[in-house]
């Protein structure tokens, strides 16, 4: 039995001790974690004034280059739609320019189908049907020899080769 409390004693005085010991270094790191949290605080805030002061400049860069990329997509836009609009008046342009080129072959073709020359004035008269009749029979004619002399040429061109 003396030697249980002998024991129980010793167990106690050193869990006494290591308490003792124990709660100096406790002390140390809590004041040291103190001490860190302290400076942690402190370099946080700085940061934190840093960033506050350069709250505003950061804000207008942010929205000065926001405004610049728009403004450039605006201009590029711009650009595609007046180049579009151009073209949509060359074209349409284009399309009048035949449409007034045919208006007046139109124009034309009709004055010539009523009976005005190209003028605008009266087409003269067709000649009578004996006067047709002889120019026919003169072309005919011409025709007729014109054939019999390219016949003879040729004839003669053909002996002049067998010579």
């Amino acid at each position: 039995l003396a030697r249980r409390r002998f024991a129980l004693c010793g167990r106690a005085v050193l869990a006494a001790q290591s308490w003792w010991r124990g709660r100096r270094h406790r002390e140390h790191f809590l004041l040291h974690r103190s001490h860190t949290q302290r400076l942690q605080r402190w370099w946080r805030s700085v940061l934190a004034r840093r960033r506050l002061r350069r709250l505003q400049h950061n804000v207008l860069r942010f929205q000065s280059v926001w405004r610049g990329a728009r403004g450039r997509q605006a201009a590029i836009a711009f650009r595609a739609d007046r180049h579009r609009l151009a073209r949509a008046v060359r074209a349409l342009l284009r399309l009048r320019r035949r449409n007034l080129a045919h208006r007046a072959w139109r124009a034309e073709v009709l004055a010539t189908y009523r009976g005005r020359g190209a003028g605008g004035g009266p087409c003269e008269p067709a000649p009578p049907k004996e006067v047709l009749v002889d120019d026919l029979l003169h072309l005919l004619n011409e025709y007729e020899f014109k054939q019999s002399e390219v016949r003879r040429l040729r004839a003669e061109t053909e002996v002049w080769r067998q010579r």
